[in-house]
């Protein structure tokens, strides 16, 4: 027998929602993702609710904050209680407050979107019983650890959040050792191999696919030309193919790229070009 879902009301269960007004963090229109902010820095997250544009969106006393995951729309990540403290013309005051606390960054809730749903702010009490406990963390969410050159692939998406917030658990591995990375189109199966020397290895060159999306690389610029940017940030998948001295010559090192390039055939039916 299926359980039935269990509520957020009955999880938090002195909940007063009509103190609240729901804030929904969800992708901005300059590419932001909110809980890429909130994991860089808890500062980058409460920057989003102090905003404030035409309309007055927080008009009660409390937010209750819910951060839109990556891998489903419709889970939102926990994070946290604000206190609005003053109300200017073009930003709010707001503190955190403890209410709630040691469900932050833990609790991931059910919430299936409603058609016109539009901008950030709501009356909670129209909505929460819509919400269900979709599951919770035994400890507050982070960035993953660095696994090992080997062990992992990401999308640019998630990759970029941890370069952006410089974690060095991932930094100095990855800027010790260059070698030859691969960048697979996850909606096409096209692969491009790419490789990184010099200063900075592997850090330093994703770098600039994260900025641009194609590194300056002609395939990949043409490809995003087409589909856009987001087209790289949620389809490229990147891994470690091979690792390298940063100090070996690199000829050396174009040399075993050109090995990769002809296992995986990435220029006749890949994304490389030469």
């Amino acid at each position: 027998m299926i359980a039935s879902p269990i509520r957020l009301t009955s999880l938090l269960h002195d909940l007063q929602p009509n103190d609240f007004k729901l804030h929904l963090g969800k992708l901005s229109p300059s590419g932001d993702h909110p809980l890429d902010q909130y994991l860089q820095n808890r500062e980058n997250w409460k920057g989003w609710h102090v905003w404030k544009g035409s309309k007055n969106d927080w008009t009660r006393p409390l937010i209750f904050s819910l951060i839109q995951m990556r891998d489903d729309p419709n889970t939102y990540l926990f994070g946290g209680v604000f206190r609005v403290t003053g109300r200017h013309q073009d930003h709010y005051e707001i503190e955190k407050d403890s209410l709630y606390a040691e469900w932050e960054a833990r609790l991931i809730v059910r919430f299936p979107s409603r058609p016109g749903m539009r901008g950030r702010a709501f009356y909670f009490e129209r909505f929460v019983d819509d919400m269900t406990v979709e599951r919770v963390l035994s400890s507050p969410l982070d960035f993953a650890t660095f696994p090992g050159f080997y062990a992992f692939r990401m999308t640019f998406f998630e990759l970029r959040a941890i370069w952006k917030a410089n974690r060095t658990d991932w930094s100095i591995p990855l800027s010790t050792v260059g070698g030859i990375y691969h960048i697979l189109d996850r909606s096409s199966g096209k692969s491009y191999v790419g490789s990184a020397y010099g200063h900075g290895g592997f850090w330093q060159r994703w770098g600039s696919y994260f900025a641009t999306g194609h590194g300056g690389n002609v395939g990949l610029r043409a490809l995003l030309d087409e589909m856009g940017l987001d087209h790289a940030t949620q389809q490229f998948q990147i891994s470690v193919l091979e690792t390298l001295p940063v100090s070996l010559d690199p000829e050396a090192v174009i040399q075993r790229e050109s090995h990769w390039k002809e296992v995986l055939g990435s220029r006749p039916h890949g994304l490389n070009r030469n």
